[in-house]
């Protein structure tokens, strides 16, 4: 009896490695493509670290593609359940624009960021300390554009950014302040359109430069390298940085919703066994579970 209750045992314990095997080769075997929103060298290299390390723990392989920020939308929307699952790194503009078109997406994750230790940010107006009261707020960046003689240039690098456009769009709303050629009783007219380039920070060194831009909207991780220590200070020295008052959650982490609920679980299982600090790169610090991010 012994010997029989023993061979059961084996028996059992072989089943279980076998279907564990089987699960993970099915999910190795599985398509799943990661698309990540086109950003900095650094942001790409976190990527890669995240797919890296979400390889190594739940045990997926990847097909990487690195899209412009209207590409992931438009790939978003069109994706077909049977290609496989997609699962990708996205900014929050870039998620809600994907979803009113019709993505059917699901939100795994966001991370902690370096600069701030959050899993939200802010976005800053930046203009010329000349221009605006000391200690100035967004109700002041609204007077400065609207007693200016001539239309004040708002530049940004991407319609699809968050920070940059989408933010002070909204707030240029609801305070009268639109593109248009001239101001109206009503309405203050604002000259925005898109400096050519794909840097936030660019658009912060159009501003000292003054030849471009009189406006802009950047993010915490770029106004950290322009302010205090950073790397950058010396050339923001006649600029300040306004904060909208807005947070808005960290990039977020999402997959098809169409996916199973096993290759979900997998996936949180593995971030939330990620250590505070694991990618390290750029303004990623680490990621956790979106349900484990309740400011987000």
């Amino acid at each position: 009896r012994a010997r029989v209750l023993v061979a059961v045992c084996l028996a059992c314990a072989v089943g279980l490695v076998l279907a564990s095997s089987g699960r993970a080769d099915e999910r190795a075997n599985e398509r799943v493509s990661f698309l990540s929103v086109s950003a900095d060298g650094e942001t790409r290299d976190a990527d890669r670290s995240l797919r890296q390390y979400l390889e190594r723990e739940a045990g997926v392989r990847f097909g990487a593609d690195v899209l412009e920020y209207r590409q992931v939308i438009e790939r978003l929307v069109a994706w077909d359940p049977a290609d496989g699952v997609i699962v990708a790194r996205t900014t929050p503009y870039v998620q809600v624009a994907a979803e009113l078109l019709g993505a059917e997406l699901e939100v795994l994750a966001t991370y902690v960021s370096e600069s701030t230790g959050s899993t939200t940010y802010h976005s800053y107006y930046v203009a010329r300390k000349d221009e605006l009261h000391p200690n100035p707020t967004p109700a002041d960046v609204i007077a400065f554009i609207s007693g200016s003689k001539e239309r004040v240039r708002f530049r940004y690098h991407n319609l699809f950014s968050t920070s940059s456009f989408f933010l002070p769009s909204l707030h240029f709303r609801d305070n009268g302040v639109f593109h248009m050629r001239a101001s109206t009783q009503s309405l203050v007219a604002i000259d925005a359109a898109r400096l050519e380039t794909d840097s936030s920070s660019d658009l912060v060194r159009a501003v000292a430069a003054g030849a471009e831009a009189d406006l802009v909207a950047v993010w915490d991780d770029t106004r950290a390298r322009f302010v205090g220590d950073g790397p950058h200070a010396d050339e923001a020295r006649d600029l300040v940085f306004v904060q909208l008052p807005w947070a808005i959650p960290n990039d977020l982490l999402v997959c098809s919703r169409s996916a199973s609920a096993e290759f979900k679980d997998e996936i949180r299982s593995s971030i939330r066994s990620m250590s505070p600090g694991e990618i390290a790169v750029g303004d990623f610090s680490h990621w956790v579970d979106i349900r484990d991010a309740m400011e987000a």
